[in-house]
This record gives C-alpha cells, sequence and structure tokens, in this order.
C-alpha cells in the first residue's frame, strides 16, 4: 500500500458538459496519513486512512493511484468528505464506471475504486466534485498473507509512493488551515503508523531496518517501552509498534517490520465476533517445523470439507458451489485432493482416496460440484474428520 502515493485533481465540468479527462491536473494536497496494522500471527489487515484537501477554487475530480501486494485483498473502500460516510459496493466494472461518470456529470459526488487494466495490481480511487476549500478522508483496508523468512522471521512490508511509476515524490504534508477536528473519522496532519501484534508465541524481538519505532508491550497495566531499532527482551505475544517520526519525514523508503518468535511453530485458533452483523469466523494457523531446502517442492493434499445437510438447501449451498469452482481452479499442480460431503452421513467423491490434481481429477470435480445438492440429511459433523484419516498417507505429500 502507498503511504504517500499521489492524488491528482482536475477540474470538474458542468451538469450539462461531459466529462473531460484531458484537462490541466492539479495536485490535491496531502495533510495527513494514518496506517492501522493488525497482524495475527501470519496474517495482517491494514487499514489506509489518507487525508486530503481541495485548495482551488473550484470544485474538482481527485484521482488517487495507489499499488497493492500481488497477495493482497482489498475488503474496504470509504470515502468521508464533508460530514459523510460513503461506503463502496462491488459491481462490474463498466456498470460501476457509468453510474460514476452519470453521477459526476449530474453535479453530484461520486467515489469509484478500480483496479488497472494495464497494470495488475495498481488502483485508482476517483472522488468526483470534491468542493474547493473542502477536505476528503479516503479509507483502504486489506488483508495480506505476511512471509516468513528461512529463519523463521515474520516479515511485513507498507510500500511507500515510490512504488509508483510516474508518480508525484511526496516529501512533504500540506499544513492545514484548521486542526481542531474532533471526529472519529479524523487524521492527524502528519504520517502516523501503528501496528498492533498478536501472536500465538511469545515475541522475542521486533526489529524494523527501514525506519525508527517505538514499541509497548500491549499490557492493560503501565506498559513497557522502549525506543531504537533493534531491541532484545521477552515482549510476551502481544505489541504495539508506532513509527517514529515527524510529518516533514520523507516517504521514499518502504516500511519495513520483522518479528521475531520464540516458537514461531505454535498452532492456533482464533475465533472473531462481529457484533454488527452477529457472525463469527475461525481462523486457524499452522506452521509445520519441517526442514526443506530452499529449492525443494513440497507437495500437499487438500481436503474440502462440505455441509450438505438440508439446512444448506437454497442459496446457501449455491454460495458453496460458486466458492468451489473458484478452490478447484487455485489448487497448484502435483496437490493431492479430495472433496468430502457430510449430512447424516458422508461422502467421499473420490472413494478410494485423494487424487492428484489434473486435467481428469479436476473435471470430475467440477461436475461433481456442479451437481452438489444438500441432500444428506443432519448436521453430523463429527464422523467425517475421523474417517479422512484413514485415508493411507502418500509418501512426499504433506497432509
Amino acid at each position: 500500500m502507498c503511504l504517500g502515493g499521489y492524488i491528482m485533481g482536475r477540474p470538474c465540468c458542468p451538469p450539462d458538459q461531459p466529462i473531460r479527462p484531458t484537462q490541466k491536473e492539479v495536485p490535491v494536497p496531502l495533510v495527513g496519513v494514518l496506517t492501522t496494522v493488525n497482524i495475527i500471527d501470519f496474517t495482517a489487515e491494514v487499514t489506509l486512512k489518507q487525508r486530503y484537501e481541495n485548495v482551488e477554487n473550484d470544485p474538482i475530480e481527485a484521482v488517487y493511484h495507489f499499488p497493492l501486494q500481488e497477495n493482497a485483498s482489498v475488503c474496504h473502500f470509504e470515502a468521508f468528505i464533508d460530514g459523510k460516510i460513503v461506503e463502496g459496493l462491488v459491481k462490474e466494472r463498466e456498470q460501476a464506471r457509468n453510474e460514476y461518470d452519470d453521477a459526476i456529470a449530474s453535479g453530484h459526488g461520486a467515489y469509484l475504486l478500480e483496479e488497472s487494466k494495464e497494470k495488475p495490481n495498481m488502483f485508482q480511487a476517483s472522488i468526483g466534485n470534491l468542493p474547493p476549500g473542502k477536505e476528503v478522508i479516503i479509507t483502504i483496508r486489506y488483508v495480506i498473507e505476511l512471509y516468513v523468512t528461512s529463519d523463521k522471521v515474520i516479515h511485513f512490508i507498507l510500500p511507500t509512493s515510490k512504488a509508483i511509476p510516474n508518480g508525484i515524490d511526496v516529501k512533504t504534508f500540506h499544513k492545514p488551515k484548521n486542526e481542531k477536528d474532533e471526529s472519529p473519522y479524523h487524521v492527524e496532519y502528519g504520517l502516523h503508523v501503528d501496528v498492533n501484534l498478536d501472536e500465538s508465541s511469545s515475541i522475542a524481538d521486533i526489529v524494523s531496518p527501514s525506519h525508527p519505532i517505538k514499541k509497548e508491550e500491549a499490557k492493560e497495566d503501565a506498559p513497557a517501552s522502549s525506543s531504537s531499532h533493534k531491541s532484545g527482551g521477552d515482549l510476551n505475544n502481544k505489541s504495539l509498534v508506532r513509527l517514529q517520526t515527524d510529518p516533514q519525514y520523507p516517504l521514499t523508503e518502504n516500511f519495513l517490520l520483522d518479528i521475531k518468535l520464540d516458537n514461531p511453530h505454535t498452532s492456533s485458533l482464533k475465533i472473531q465476533h462481529d457484533e454488527k452483523t452477529k457472525s463469527q469466523v475461525v481462523m486457524i494457523s499452522l506452521f509445520p517445523n519441517q526442514d526443506v531446502g530452499e529449492y525443494d517442492t513440497i507437495y500437499t493434499e487438500m481436503i474440502f470439507l462440505i455441509d450438505r445437510s438440508g439446512s444448506m438447501s437454497g442459496s446457501k449451498i449455491n454460495k458453496v458451489r460458486e466458492a468451489m469452482q473458484l478452490f478447484l481452479r487455485s489448487i497448484p499442480e502435483g496437490t493431492l485432493f479430495n472433496i468430502v460431503g457430510f449430512g447424516s452421513g458422508h461422502k467421499f467423491l473420490f472413494e478410494k482416496g485423494s487424487m492428484e490434481y489434473n486435467e481428469k481429477s479436476l473435471d470430475a470435480a467440477v461436475k461433481h460440484i456442479t451437481n452438489l445438492q444438500a441432500d444428506l440429511g443432519g448436521q453430523e459433523i463429527l464422523n467425517p474428520p475421523k474417517a479422512i484419516p484413514k485415508d493411507p498417507h502418500k509418501e512426499g505429500i504433506t497432509p
């Protein structure tokens, strides 16, 4: 994600005139950046808030470009303008673009986030009809799986503005005229990065090779803190890391954070509850302790466990079919896989055991999922996990 990035604006056209993309572009000054990172085991949720101000005398269309890492997935886009919050909805590219253009042409505010067709992993956020003298706070949230080095160190990287080809080198922040906003959506003047760590293992050390950081042990009582690029000592399993900088700190280097764990192979299960949607999600983290060479090929076995009880009928089983079609086309070559449906009983797709992923087995799996029904009666989830280990283990395969 781009901390500095750049945002350009062009005057918006009157309602009765078409949009003119060739109009002269002017920079929209960057006021502040707030990045909050939640790292749980080997995954990270990154929330980036950037505050910009339209210093022109006319409404403008602000166009903001930023890169994303290849394995990152955007899960939230939001604009806070003139006291209003507008959340993004996922739509087909052409439909979204047409609705955005129509709103701009009608003189209304409009907001659009899209991935570039020409440059994969490069996104563009467009904010239409930003009034003169007004500020906009753009919030983008994404999730990413973190890289673990050969010496068992979790490596987190936050790309900055130099990741943008031909971008504007944002080295300083625009000083706002009024800094007394106490809104919960307010982003303070300057650059702020907070990283919250929640690891299953105790943390041995936290190092930033790129920036000075401040580390605080996450305790409810008086937290211990230290300031440096490197420091040792047991930090327990939770910690808060803050980027130490001033508002004029140049955004020319990627922010790097290395997290060394005492026992990185600790398995964990975490449950998160969402009060708003009354839903829950479970995450299991497994990091096998295997002595594998850098160029060794690891083949795995994947078992898909599908609820086919009567409670899954209708839209629920339809969503399972859609998800499985995606999963099946994402399995690496050479992987063994099988599909187990359960209800009162259970059924294996490949009765004689998992099959190697190839064109023939994929075709069989796709046909099986296409005809999948919620037709196995009640919901006995314990029996399938008991039956799966009875399938003979294949030599050279990591189950």
